[in-house]
């Protein structure tokens, strides 16, 4: 894992994350797993040296 591809799989995995966060609370299920993988992402990243910059991450969309 290189710091691109490190790049592109948090803002993947992070729209996926506002994608599912507009559809509602049927999608929490999905939000949650999501977040838990942007957050291995970042911990693998962390461990291979590569810095992540933590994007802030809305509760709800209005």
């Amino acid at each position: 894992m290189d710091e691109t591809n490190v790049a592109q799989l948090v803002f993947a995995l992070s729209a996926a994350r506002q994608i599912a966060l507009r559809e509602g609370p049927d999608f929490d299920l999905a939000v949650y797993h999501i977040r838990q993988a942007i957050q291995a992402t970042k911990d693998e990243a962390f461990r291979q040296g590569i810095v992540v910059i933590d994007q802030k991450e809305p509760d709800h969309l209005s």
